[in-house]
């Protein structure tokens, strides 16, 4: 059996500056988008851009906050773009990079294929900024099912 992948993304300073700027205002950061990528690096926090995008954005199709540092998203990349190793994930705020996930070592996290969709479910912590200064947008036209079973804890 293999060895799972850990998903633990690095907060952009985009995304810290947006969630800062969102608080003052007493609104909150939204999570709209997930997108993927095949680069390889270690995130300093300094990216506003995934390094080798592949596909369009996909909408959040569910999204719980089990803690007010902490947000549980699914999203579903149901794109044909080939087979793709997929070595960096992004998180949006519209067009702000929020989160973003990659390994130096050459890490995948999942190979993408045409004809079936990839279902991503993750949590995202957030420690650097106010917390529920972020929170999410969930596209309606997504799957309900997936809605419903990011609500399940």
């Amino acid at each position: 059996m293999a060895d799972p992948v850990i998903i633990n993304p690095s907060l952009t300073l985009a995304g810290q500056a947006a969630a800062f700027d969102a608080d003052a205002t007493g609104i909150e950061l939204k999570i709209t988008h997930v997108s993927f990528g095949r680069g390889h690096y270690d995130p300093t926090g300094a990216a506003v851009a995934l390094v080798d995008p592949v596909g369009s954005k996909i909408p959040v199709a569910g999204c719980s906050r089990p803690t007010p540092y902490q947000l549980r998203i699914t999203s579903a990349w149901q794109e044909n773009v080939g087979t793709v190793a997929v070595g960096e994930i992004a998180w949006w705020a519209g067009n702000v990079l929020v989160f973003v996930w990659s390994k130096a070592d050459g890490q995948v996290a999942v190979y993408k294929t045409d004809g079936t969709p990839y279902v991503m479910f993750n949590d995202l912590a957030f420690s650097q900024v106010p917390g529920n200064s972020i929170s999410f947008t969930i596209d309606p036209l997504e799957s309900v099912a997936l809605a419903a079973l990011t609500e399940h804890e």
